[in-house]
């Protein structure tokens, strides 16, 4: 389905796939109902900002950013600091840069894991696919800020950790989802 929505709409499908927020988080400043994530990989502004000031080198858009201006009593659904949030929507509408961001994010991720205990590093990209793309799954809604005490807490079972996985996320879930479609896809490797 995703492909075929793809090669149907070419640099427009997903440009309006955002997904709304289910309830209020107060800590964070974000209300139910709030758009938040957006595109076809469903970054937040916060995230992509991070990922952009991280790694400047790779040019993500908008390489002439603006700052977001709101108007008195103006809402900011997409919580954007550095860039306007027509430039938020437009970087996640571009494939491209929504899929380097994407990337690069998972390195970033993987960065913070070899700082925190380059050990656990060298033991999961020995484990190979299943367990890097667990890791992956793991840092995705949450960031590593989760994932990585699991990991370090716990390196022989940090996948059946749910409840550290599912303290900052519901990272727990998509690690679940993607062992699931990892092992029918390739079995048990």
């Amino acid at each position: 389905a995703v492909l075929a929505s793809i090669g149907a709409n070419l640099d427009v499908a997903y440009a309006f796939a955002w997904s709304e927020v289910q309830k209020d988080d107060p800590g964070r400043g974000i209300k139910k109902g709030d758009q938040i994530a957006g595109g076809l990989v469903q970054f937040i502004c916060p995230s992509y900002e991070h990922v952009r000031s991280a790694y400047p080198k790779a040019r993500l858009s908008p390489t002439n950013p603006e700052r977001p201006r709101l108007k008195k009593g103006e809402k900011n659904p997409y919580k954007c600091r550095r860039i306007s949030q027509r430039q938020f929507v437009a970087a996640m509408s571009d494939h491209k840069n929504a899929f380097l961001a994407m990337y690069l994010h998972d390195d970033h991720c993987f960065a913070k894991l070899r700082e925190a205990n380059a050990r656990i590093a060298r033991l999961l990209r020995q484990r190979g696919r299943l367990a890097s793309g667990q890791w992956l799954a793991a840092a995705y809604n949450g960031g590593c800020a989760a994932a990585v005490p699991a990991i370090v807490k716990n390196p022989g079972n940090w996948t059946g950790d749910a409840k550290n996985l599912n303290k900052e996320s519901r990272s727990y879930g998509y690690v679940v989802a993607f062992t699931e479609v990892y092992r029918y896809l390739y079995g048990n490797e």
